[in-house]
């Protein structure tokens, strides 16, 4: 991150909270209700990556409409084996990364509006900016209540278009453009049970490689890699989406769910997520404890290698992307809520969590595994 980047970030971050802050007086004379959400989030792995995420969200409801805003940063430091082993330059420069540190900014609004009981409305914009890409998005869903009130149908579509770039090179510009849609029934199955079914479908069109991603090519059973070429994957690439929920009040305080995905696309990727989590409320909801795990298996995209062995032949379709290949995740983590009972604090809510998870790449040779530690913290103020 460039010195100059650093020093404008505390600036950003106190101009929009001092913007919610004074939009929040003229709130409350017009009776509405209102909500200031802060997080901040902390990823460290042993492969020598960090990332800083605060975030600020803001949300006010007036009569059947509530408005939405959030703004966020992500402050990456990576050194990764990842970066080496994928240099991003070709190998007979003899050249190799050192790492890098980058700054990402994100912000979306969104709307939500209730026409009448039982149906609503949502519409959503977001942009993404980082010194090589930049992306803009909108959405757009609703929801409506079935079966008196039994089951609930939703229903939305997004499109996004993306810009591309490379760090000094003026020349590269690509683009993509990702479209998608979601479709959600919930059913009540009793008076302490809610089931979800999900089926997610999204298109992605465009230029969806690395730009800083070479591909090793090795003669026959060599050791040592003939030459480097930059990565390429099919512009194309088709999702598909899978999801069953349970979700069930065990006890008067404790509550539970249960959740599977399944995922494939068109590039030979099949994967398979379950996760698990389960919490406990103490002195009504004054002290929310709660415990999650989760897992994660992936099969490799059809053209995925572990080395290429193809030269002098090039493969029309090549990576690096150790994501690309057989993988495994394990994550498990706790997390702990708790609001104050005692006035003027009654507003506020703590949140605070640990997760650790483990990442296990079969078919990446430079990288077997790595852990990473995840740890946050946030504060809600709510009126």
């Amino acid at each position: 991150m460039a010195a100059t980047e650093r020093a404008r970030l505390p600036w950003l971050v106190a101009l929009r909270v001092a913007g919610v802050i004074a939009v929040a007086p003229l709130i409350g004379r017009a009776e509405a209700a209102r909500r200031l959400h802060g997080n901040v989030t902390f990823y460290g792995d042993s492969d020598r990556v960090q990332v800083w995420s605060p975030s600020l969200t803001g949300s006010v409801a007036v009569d059947r409409a509530t408005f939405s805003a959030q703004s966020g940063v992500d402050i990456i430091s990576a050194a990764s084996v990842d970066l080496v082993s994928a240099a991003s330059v070709p190998l007979t420069k003899g050249a190799s990364p050192r790492g890098f540190d980058e700054v990402r900014k994100e912000a979306n609004a969104t709307v939500d509006l209730r026409i009448r009981d039982g149906q609503g409305l949502r519409a959503s914009y977001g942009v993404s900016l980082e010194p090589d890409f930049r992306s803009h998005s909108v959405g757009l869903g609703g929801s409506v209540d079935l079966l008196d009130r039994h089951a609930t149908l939703a229903a939305g579509a997004r499109f996004a278009t993306s810009w591309i770039g490379r760090a000094r090179d003026a020349l590269f510009a690509r683009d993509r453009q990702t479209w998608g849609g979601d479709l959600t029934w919930t059913h009540l199955l009793s008076r302490v049970a809610l089931g979800d079914v999900a089926y997610s479908l999204g298109v992605v069109n465009g230029f969806q490689a690395n730009p800083y991603r070479w591909v090793r090519l090795y003669d026959g059973d060599a050791d040592a890699p003939s030459t480097s070429l930059a990565e390429r994957v099919p512009d194309l690439r088709l999702r598909h989406a899978g999801t069953v929920r349970l979700r069930a009040r065990l006890s008067p305080a404790i509550f539970g769910l249960a959740d599977y995905r399944l995922y494939a696309d068109s590039w030979g990727v099949l994967a398979h997520t379950l996760t698990l989590r389960a919490s406990r409320s103490f002195w009504g909801e004054t002290l929310t404890l709660g415990a999650e795990v989760r897992g994660y298996h992936q099969g490799a995209a059809t053209f995925y290698q572990r080395r290429y062995r193809t030269f002098p032949l090039a493969p029309e379709w090549r990576t690096a992307d150790k994501e690309l290949g057989r993988m495994w995740t394990a994550l498990g983590g706790l997390h702990a809520d708790f609001a104050p009972p005692w006035r003027p604090f009654d507003a506020l809510r703590f949140g605070f969590g640990a997760d650790v998870l483990h990442m296990r790449y079969i078919d990446f040779a430079p990288l077997a595994s790595r852990t990473a530690l995840i740890l946050t913290c946030d504060l809600s103020w709510e009126i």
